[in-house]
């Protein structure tokens, strides 16, 4: 599939509706731009949420991680 699009005053470039259909592309779906040898390519980016652990959190796993002296003799 080929299709000719314009850039804007502003730098953008609309998708036509028929390829944001077929690739499920929505308002604000994020792209990745990439550059290769035969021009620019844009792909569907995966987006992974990602959680800050507060440091209360981590102490309580550490401390839940730690091994009592009484358990020791079993690791041997």
């Amino acid at each position: 599939m080929s299709e000719t699009v314009l850039i804007s005053e502003r730098g953008q470039v609309t998708l036509p509706a028929s390829v944001r259909k077929k690739y499920a592309l929505d308002k604000n779906t994020p792209l990745i731009l990439e550059e290769t040898r035969e021009g620019i390519l844009l792909r569907k980016a995966s987006l992974i949420p990602i959680h800050h652990y507060s440091e209360n959190e981590i102490q309580g796993w550490l401390k839940e991680d730690q091994v009592l002296p009484r358990d020791k003799k079993w690791l041997k």
